[in-house]
């Protein structure tokens, strides 16, 4: 069993930000120096020392398999590959076994082979294997059994446990306070390794998607066509390396292991099993018992000794996770209300839930917190127009000069997208696979063959923000001179992109509400204007949305600056819900509040307020669009 120790109320995600910000190539990727990897040269394989993570162990995933293409007919799959999860075994996509499914294009005793970190190869050969889809009805996974244990130059990899949500934060899915998820490490056909961030988890699947940070986006890249077989990674202390899935392409989407465990161990025999991850919490207190200590006699208990010892035990609680979260709020508002710290019933578990909320409302109403309002990074898509294609009532289908399919594709956001066409502007429906999009108008038509250009001017806002505070600016050193994007009403922005949905830098923006989703309430897009012309990466201010605390939610917004005032309001909310009266707890909270409002605003208020210089002296330069520059006839 791997055992990872975690240091109460770090944010892990900076193991893998710390690395590429001391990286020393710009964007270096490749595990190996030059094509050793993925060739059947015996030359041994050589690790990239400027790979920016070439102390990591990646020699668990198969390289290839070895003396035999197993589909001849689809270019580049005899470097398909699966990983190792314990010494007899591995798991891969089980779609990669051929187009007619096992055991035809996978035969037992097929060869493999593991690029080892000491230089050597290591090659296994198969001794069976099962597609769990059929047996165990995990989608699109094949266990693959080895004929011998893999050599101890060969690294398995573990995986997460079920719960590990209550370790690391909550689930991958979910930001940090800088508005950062979970970065990915994940393999591709030509043994490199690309970042990617965690889009979503699903009681089967975990996604993932281009990352919005831009330090994350050097190492990113779209380079697979379909997917690559190999895996993602979440990076945890020590070097640990947690296995997600094995389907990675070009954004993660795979079945996710951690939902599977029992399922996997099930299909395994011999006694092997999967390596689940055993997190265990650093202690950070340096108590010692004398055991000296003295009798003072006549010592009385009173209410107030009880509130003392309860705050002390807080006070170790607190120790640990360093801020509250869902499982001390419960236990603690639930020892006030109920006498007890566990095994409520589930109308008790309300009562406990509708107090702590309650509570958050009150610390939330008080004041316009600076926690509320985080930067993000938006990214723009670039116009995308490889290929040519052909319209028939609506439908837009990618074809090569010869009027065939071909494996361009088209982005994954074109539903979101704006196709031109012989100078016409339309609104894409929706996309269907990777080669046809669907027009919302479906009487247009367009020969074969024909140019185009689809670009996009509406991105999906992240579900836990609430609105746009305020101004789009640019990233720095983008330019000096492009002003800021300033907001404009919705239905000015159509109008402007219904008479020219021309592309260019932006310079207005607007929300729209693009559905109501009843577990989070309205969802909101941002529309551009004009249609960016390149991938720009945007800077704005956000308001959160305030979230309940359940057993799925269980940080508060803020908790980490206001982690007494939290519960002090939390306990407060019980004495008047279920005492009817205000207790110390009210009292107590009425106190500290004005204290975290000054401290807050003392945190965010500027301490400047500009330039002493005339009104003018600072005026950004506006560039205006005057149309095209002709010179001796020709346009510049």
């Amino acid at each position: 069993m791997t055992t990872v120790t975690l240091q109460p109320g770090t944010d892990y995600r900076s193991l893998v930000d710390d690395r590429l910000t001391s990286a020393p190539g710009d964007g270096v990727r490749n595990l190996f120096v030059g094509s050793t990897a993925w060739t059947e040269s015996t030359a041994a394989p050589v690790i990239n020392e400027d790979f920016f993570a070439s102390d990591l162990d990646f020699s668990g995933m198969c390289v290839f398999w070895f003396g035999k293409n197993v589909n001849d007919d689809v270019a580049d799959r005899d470097r398909y590959g699966g990983t190792a999860i314990n010494r007899r075994y591995m798991l891969m996509a089980e779609h990669y076994s051929g187009p007619d499914g096992p055991p035809a294009d996978i035969p037992d005793g097929l060869q493999c082979r593991f690029a080892a970190a000491d230089g050597t190869w290591e090659t296994m050969t198969i001794d069976s294997h099962v597609n769990l889809e059929a047996t165990e009805d995990i989608g699109d996974v094949m266990l693959v059994k080895f004929t011998d244990d893999l050599p101890a130059s060969i690294k398995s990899y573990p995986v997460l446990p079920a719960d590990y949500a209550d370790y690391l934060g909550g689930t991958l899915a979910e930001d940090n306070e800088a508005g950062l998820p979970w970065p990915t490490l994940n393999g591709d056909r030509d043994e490199r390794i690309i970042v990617a961030d965690v889009k979503t988890v699903t009681s089967t699947l975990i996604t993932g998607e281009e990352p919005s940070d831009a330090n994350r986006q050097a190492w990113w890249e779209k380079v697979v066509k379909g997917d690559s077989g190999k895996p993602s990674f979440v990076l945890l202390p020590g070097g640990v390396l947690a296995l997600l899935e094995s389907h990675w392409y070009n954004w993660a989407y795979g079945t996710f292991y951690t939902n599977y465990i029992a399922e996997i161990n099930a299909a395994m025999d011999d006694g092997y099993e999967l390596d689940v991850i055993s997190f265990t919490i650093e202690e950070t207190g340096d108590e010692e018992e004398t055991g000296d200590e003295e009798e003072t006699g006549d010592e009385e208990e009173t209410e107030e000794t009880e509130e003392t010892e309860e705050t002390e035990e807080e006070g170790d609680t607190m120790t640990e996770y360093q801020y509250v979260n869902y499982a001390i709020l419960l236990e603690r508002v639930g020892h006030a209300v109920f006498g007890k710290r566990s095994g409520y019933s589930t109308d008790q578990t309300t009562d406990i839930e509708n107090a702590i909320n309650d509570g958050l409302r009150d610390v939330y109403a008080a004041h316009d917190w600076s926690f509320f309002h985080p930067v993000t990074a938006i990214t723009t898509s670039a116009p995308y127009s490889t290929g040519t294609i052909t319209i028939a009532d609506g439908v837009a289908t990618l074809v090569d000069d010869v009027g065939s399919l071909v494996t361009a594709a088209f982005p994954s956001w074109a539903a979101q997208g704006v196709l031109k066409v012989d100078d016409g502007y339309y609104e894409v429906d929706s996309r269907y696979g990777d080669n046809q999009v669907t027009l919302e108008d479906t009487s247009v038509s367009a020969d074969a063959l024909s140019s185009y250009e689809i670009c996009r001017h509406e991105y999906d806002l992240p579900a836990s923000y609430e609105k746009i505070d305020g101004e789009l600016t640019y990233e720095p050193g983008e330019s000096d001179y492009y002003p800021a994007i300033k907001a404009r009403q919705e239905g000015e922005l159509r109008r402007r992109l219904q008479d020219n949905a021309y592309t260019d830098r932006p310079l207005y923006y607007a929300l729209r509400r693009a559905e109501f989703d009843p577990t989070v309430g309205s969802r909101w897009r941002i529309v551009l204007y004009p249609t960016p012309d390149a991938a720009y990466m945007l800077y704005a201010p956000m308001k959160l949305r305030p979230t309940s605390l359940d057993s799925t939610n269980k940080y508060p917004v803020g908790g980490e600056k206001l982690s007494q005032l939290i519960l002090e309001a939390c306990l407060a909310s019980a004495e008047r819900l279920y005492d009817g009266a205000l207790g110390i707890h009210s009292k107590r909270f009425q106190e500290l509040l004005p204290l975290a409002i000054q401290a807050d605003k003392e945190a965010s208020t500027p301490r400047t307020l500009g330039p002493d210089a005339p009104r003018d002296k600072y005026k950004t330069p506006v560039p205006v669009q005057f149309g095209d520059l002709t010179f001796n006839g020709d346009t510049m």
